[in-house]
């Protein structure tokens, strides 16, 4: 397990995302966006979301990717994003954690 920075408003190939690329190529399956969201809402809008379309388009089936944040507003726009990188493959769903205060966002890509 790894953890690391990078850039949800760029995409996969900037170099700030280079972490990601490694984890994806190295097998990782599991990726959490934490808090950082709502505070990027504006940059993501502008990006149309392109990190999360590109690790889903390149993410292999069984990839999850969390979401935890204060709102909900910009769940609907990330979940489009997966859907047009991971088509069909991407299911998403939005648990409620009794511990977390906030708003939970998973979504998986399946077998094609």
């Amino acid at each position: 397990a790894a953890f690391g920075r990078c850039d949800i408003t760029l995409p996969l190939a900037a170099p700030a995302n280079e972490l990601v690329e490694e984890a994806l190529a190295g097998g990782t399956r599991l990726f959490v966006a934490s808090y950082v969201v709502a505070e990027n809402a504006v940059a993501l809008r502008d990006s149309d979301f392109v990190f999360f379309e590109e690790l889903f388009a390149r993410a292999p089936a069984g990839t999850l990717l969390l979401v935890l944040e204060t709102t909900h507003r910009q769940f609907p726009a990330i979940a489009r994003a997966a859907w047009r990188g991971g088509g069909d493959a991407v299911a998403a769903a939005c648990p409620r954690v009794r511990s977390n205060r906030g708003y939970s966002l998973c979504l998986l890509k399946r077998s094609a």
